[in-house]
């Protein structure tokens, strides 16, 4: 029959694996939801960046309606507001991106940065038109 010392010192040791085990699933997941929040703000970010592009992409076709409506075109004095417009929606597309691609660089997810070229494309035959 083994003593009490030799016991205790089982028990000890089995109650010690097990804390360690819990530790490191905690230290596990404290990792994960900081890689999640991480993401989530960058996707809030480039959420925001896309909603302003498209706030002024309505602007800027406000204006252009309104030019073409006129028909007085490029010397309409809502002209240089009007490529204005185009500039800082442009802006806001060009830091979506920035940030598509940083959460890119996280996640790896091909079909976030598929959504958002098709996004460009679509802006851009916009613009184009």
């Amino acid at each position: 029959m083994t003593t009490l010392k030799s016991q205790i010192v089982l028990v000890s040791s089995i109650l010690l694996c097990i804390l360690i085990t819990l530790v490191g699933i905690t230290i596990n997941r404290v990792f994960e939801d900081k890689t999640l929040a991480k993401e989530y703000g960058i996707k809030n970010q480039l959420a925001g960046h896309l909603n302003a592009a498209a706030g002024w992409q309505a602007i800027e076709r406000g204006l252009g309606a309104t030019i073409l409506g006129s028909a007085e075109g490029d010397t309409s004095p809502l002209f240089p507001k009007f490529i204005e417009m185009g500039k800082k929606g442009d802006s806001e597309v060009i830091q979506a991106k920035h940030y598509a691609d940083k959460l890119f660089a996280i996640t790896q997810n091909h079909s976030f940065d598929d959504k958002l070229n098709k996004w460009l494309e679509k802006y851009g035959l916009l613009k184009f038109s």
